[in-house]
């Protein structure tokens, strides 16, 4: 099992483009005359889906399973995309940012898709006191975002690398 980087354009469907509003939402995904679909989490934040028309996913390749053929995709091959789903991250439960200070976010693994969405809309992290990320794979080579962990942390989001079975 692997994790994949996977960007699907979708700058001919704005209005699927303009539903991406809230990060961890997510869709689902058919392959053509594929049966199972898959459900994802998009990793980018919704800035991204409106102003360059793109969905970017972080995908775990399992074998057997529709996320493996995902991964087995050429540029331009096609892909069905429901609408957005899920009503992302409720940033109102932590707000205002004086009032709550301390915030803790807890990933492991691909689950740390709509985490990356989070973080790169921005939800005041730079105003608390302490916002901290506890990423769980099981060794460095396994975790994803490590080219983004210097633009969070001076966003104000400190990241915790946790291994299990570390290098």
């Amino acid at each position: 099992e692997s994790l994949f980087h996977v960007t699907i354009d979708v700058s001919d469907s704005p209005d699927l483009a303009a539903s991406h509003t809230k990060a961890g939402q997510y869709l689902q995904l058919r392959i053509p005359d594929v049966e199972n679909p898959a459900f994802l989490a998009i990793a980018s934040p919704p800035l991204l889906a409106s102003s360059r028309g793109v969905f970017e996913f972080l995908i775990k390749s399992i074998s057997g399973s529709t996320a493996e053929l995902l991964c087995g995709l050429q540029k331009s091959d096609v892909v069905e995309l429901s609408q957005v789903m899920g009503k992302g991250f409720d940033l109102d439960q932590i707000s205002p940012p004086k009032k709550y200070q301390t915030i803790l976010i807890f990933a492991t693994g691909s689950g740390i898709s709509p985490i990356r969405s989070l973080i790169e809309a921005g939800f005041s992290a730079d105003k608390r006191s302490d916002v901290r990320l506890y990423y769980g794979a099981r060794n460095l080579k396994r975790m994803a975002y490590q080219d983004r962990f210097e633009n969070w942390a001076s966003s104000g989001v400190k990241v915790v690398p946790v291994l299990s079975q570390p290098d």
